[in-house]
């Protein structure tokens, strides 16, 4: 028998025998008995999903020197420690707060996945002590049957020594419990809501693969040309790495009808996140939906340049499908975390490179850039949907730029004034109407603006060896509502 197949199998054997022992243990407990016990899992079930990130976070935190061979002081530093022997990762870290922030808080994710499985095992054991405890003194229907008890062993034993006289006290005993199909039936929902929240990390993760595995694969556009663009997508990188074989064993679980019952519609995904998820900067990385959403936002991406390069033009460039990449990238929890450190971080190497430090007015530039950060740090909004919406003005501008063709004729090499000056004119002047509206609603593009004409200013200025001075222009002091 293959590995799949036994994997398969053994999905089905549990969740059939978590069912059958729920469905047994209803039948007899009847229809009240059976609520209860299903009701006080369910509250220890919550305690243990509160108080999982916690016992998480102590337990990464141990001090584990003392142990021979180990030379860090607990699992965050040595994870730490691993990381930061990477020089990339080192420097990044050492400019960016909330990478280094963000290491030392994924042991703790990384051991939750554990916590909350062996803590599902230990409070179903104590909300069974709880069950046991109301059942035996909290119910009347319990009460009335040991006190019937009690009378038919004190009968016997009257009997046993030839007392006549019959017991006065007259015990009801209660009539045999006509529901208990109904309580095979609440068992049948203990039995799959405890093999459910046992398996959530492994559903969720096993589900979350096989999701990536099944994108497509491999897309192919043709164009008039007869040329194709291949590109390999997340699903190509995904078997590449873990194998076609190891995909094969995920989906013999997550693709089963146990797999697919045990995902309870996503709610497994949504309880994974909350136990994994990392709070930096008043922001939360959930790994497993970053990740999920990355191979998403990777695959539109390919798609949209394949089709770029198939279509040999840039006028149909679909730039709504370009805004939502964007948007998904920019709503991702680590890219909030580490965007206000990430972008003055990209700069620098900007700055660095020989084409910015040869150009002659790069100290201007550079400040006009530094101004934008600044900004967006400043805005109320935030950084990143501040810089949402300047993208999407920006991206505004780009598309009409297309749309005139003034693209295509800059990448074929027409990069003279009188290009640009023709293109402005072109479908009722629509790159100078996106200029105008997009221009003056933006922050970002206020302040790339007014350094760009403080540039050009500079220029102007030094052609006419000082005879003609423009001043500097100050963003703030322009009305840009009339603008």
């Amino acid at each position: 028998m293959e590995l799949t197949s036994i994997i398969t199998l053994v999905a089905y054997l549990v969740l059939v025998l978590s069912l059958a022992i729920g469905f047994l243990f209803g039948l007899k407990r009847g229809l009240v008995r059976s609520s209860i016990r299903l009701g006080t899992f369910l509250v220890f079930v919550i305690i243990a999903g509160l108080i999982t990130i916690p016992i998480s976070n102590a337990v990464a935190n141990i001090d584990i020197s003392g142990i021979g061979w180990v030379v860090v002081s607990n699992l965050p530093d040595g994870i730490t420690a691993l990381l930061l022997q990477n020089e990339q990762i080192s420097q990044a870290a050492a400019d960016m707060p909330s990478v280094l922030s963000l290491i030392e808080s994924l042991p703790s994710a990384i051991i939750s996945i554990v916590i909350f499985m062996l803590l599902v095992l230990v409070m179903s054991f104590l909300s069974w002590i709880v069950y046991v405890i109301i059942e035996k003194f909290a119910l009347k229907q319990s009460r009335l049957e040991r006190k019937a008890k009690k009378q038919i062993k004190q009968d016997k034993k009257n009997l046993k020594g030839q007392i006549a006289k019959p017991s006065s006290v007259q015990v009801i005993v209660p009539k045999e419990n006509r529901r208990r199909w109904l309580g095979s039936a609440v068992g049948l929902v203990f039995g799959f809501l405890f093999i459910f929240c046992l398996f959530v990390p492994i559903s969720s993760l096993t589900s979350t693969i096989s999701e990536i595995a099944a994108s497509p694969s491999s897309p192919v556009v043709s164009a008039e040309s007869d040329s194709e663009f291949l590109s390999e997508t997340s699903s190509d990188l995904l078997k590449y790495y873990l194998g076609e074989e190891t995909i094969s064993y995920v989906d013999a679980f997550s693709q089963s009808v146990p797999g697919k019952m045990l995902t309870l519609g996503g709610f497994d995904d949504v309880i994974f996140d909350a136990l994994t998820s990392v709070s930096v900067n008043n922001e939360n990385f959930a790994f497993r939906k970053d990740v999920l959403n990355l191979t998403k936002v990777y695959d539109e991406y390919v798609f949209l340049v394949d089709e770029i390069g198939a279509s040999e033009n840039y006028k149909n460039v679909n730039f709504d499908k370009i805004e939502k990449i964007l948007n998904s990238v920019l709503d991702m929890g680590i890219v909030r975390i580490l965007a206000e450190e990430a972008v003055p971080y990209a700069l620098t190497f900007v700055y660095d490179s020989e084409t910015f430090v040869n150009f002659e007015y790069n100290q201007e530039v550079k400040a006009a850039l530094d101004n934008v950060v600044e900004s967006l740090k400043s805005s109320k909004s935030g950084f990143v949907n501040t810089l949402k919406s300047d993208l999407s003005s920006i991206l505004k501008i780009c598309q009409a730029a297309c749309q005139v063709g003034l693209v295509d004729s800059w990448v074929g090499g027409e990069r003279d004034l009188s290009t640009l000056v023709s293109s402005l004119s072109v479908e009722d002047y629509k790159l100078i109407n996106s200029l105008t509206e997009n221009l003056t609603s933006s922050y970002t593009l206020r302040c790339i603006l007014t350094g760009g004409l403080n540039v050009a200013f500079e220029v102007v200025q030094d052609q006419t060896n000082d005879e003609l001075y423009l001043g500097d222009l100050d963003q703030n002091k322009i009305d840009w509502a009339l603008a």
